[in-house]
């Protein structure tokens, strides 16, 4: 995970970040693990309502506390199916609960393509 906090969130800057596969989906989580590999993000390129958005407290406080990059067309099904069950969609990483939301607030999930992620606590 690319640790962040929203008060030092790199906009404007390129970074690269660890990628993750989605293992299993089980109602409202995912199991996520490492892919071994990173994501050259530029952060520049994402319009200002998704980083006003990701740098904002969110519903119960919450704030974004990482990044990562996750395959979009897992990510986008399993995130569906949690919001239509009315659960928060969301993973474990290093023993720690996060929820999982898109940085880019229009983001179309491409076959192939990756998706970034905040995680959220």
């Amino acid at each position: 995970m690319y640790r962040i906090h929203r008060t030092d969130f790199p906009k404007g800057q390129t970074v690269e970040l660890p990628r993750y596969r989605i293992d299993v989906f089980n109602d409202h989580s995912v199991e996520l693990s490492p892919d071994q590999s990173f994501l050259e993000v530029d952060l520049a390129a994402f319009d200002s309502r998704s980083l006003i958005a990701a740098m904002g407290v969110q519903r119960e406080g919450r704030e974004v506390r990482g990044l990562i990059a996750v395959n979009a067309v897992p990510f986008a099904n399993a995130r569906r199916q949690a919001l239509a069950q009315g659960q928060e969609f969301g993973a474990v990483l290093e023993d720690v609960w996060y929820v999982l939301a898109p940085i880019n607030l229009y983001f179309t999930p491409r076959a192939g393509e990756d998706v970034v992620v905040g995680l959220y606590r």
